[in-house]
């Protein structure tokens, strides 16, 4: 285990609790900005730890390991902030849950490879209208929507490529709304 590492039996039960505030409870209010702050010191402790793992992880692990680490990385992006977009405690017990699982059981580990590759993967940022990658630099704004209550990622400007392949989405609309209907013409022998 590294020094960077918290115990691990702490850091389960600071996702125990960040996972119980979906229930509700006596002192859960209480607790909250303490919790919010322990859970996001073992997410950055333990995410450093996956991300030099994660090139000499491979198959399903590796693949896992990836998508923990972006989901991660665009979750600890909003962590200092305290408006809706700030990332709510069960959000942060989940990341910390499948980081613990990761550190824990990482699979059989080989010679790394792949390491920009990963980087380049955590630090990329896609839009949610038109799923192109909004380049650094790019000016864009960050939503919760309004169906899942995760933050979404939009282009500032209207999408162009959204206008282009999907002409149902050219006009702004706010996030975690569905595009209207296209009627579309029957096939023939209908």
């Amino acid at each position: 285990m590294s020094s960077r590492v918290p115990s691990l039996d702490v850091v389960r039960g600071a996702v125990a609790a960040g996972l119980n505030v979906w229930g509700g409870g006596c002192d859960v209010e209480e607790r909250m900005p303490t919790l919010r702050a322990d859970l996001i010191r073992y997410v950055t402790s333990l995410r450093e730890e996956i991300e030099e793992q994660a090139p000499r992880m491979r198959g399903e692990m590796r693949l896992l390991a990836v998508h923990v680490l972006v989901r991660t990385h665009q979750l600890m992006e909003q962590a200092g902030r305290d408006d809706e977009c700030a990332p709510a405690v069960p959000d942060l017990a989940v990341m910390c849950r499948c980081l613990v699982s990761l550190y824990e059981q990482p699979g059989v580990l080989r010679e790394p490879f792949g390491a920009e590759e990963i980087r380049a993967a955590i630090e990329r940022r896609t839009c949610n209208t038109c799923r192109r990658p909004i380049v650094a630099g790019e000016p864009f704004v960050q939503q919760v929507s309004g169906e899942s209550g995760s933050v979404e990622v939009q282009h500032t400007e209207p999408c162009v490529g959204a206008q282009r392949l999907r002409p149902e989405l050219s006009s702004p609309r706010p996030l975690g709304q569905r595009p209207k209907a296209v009627a579309r013409k029957p096939l023939k022998g209908r």
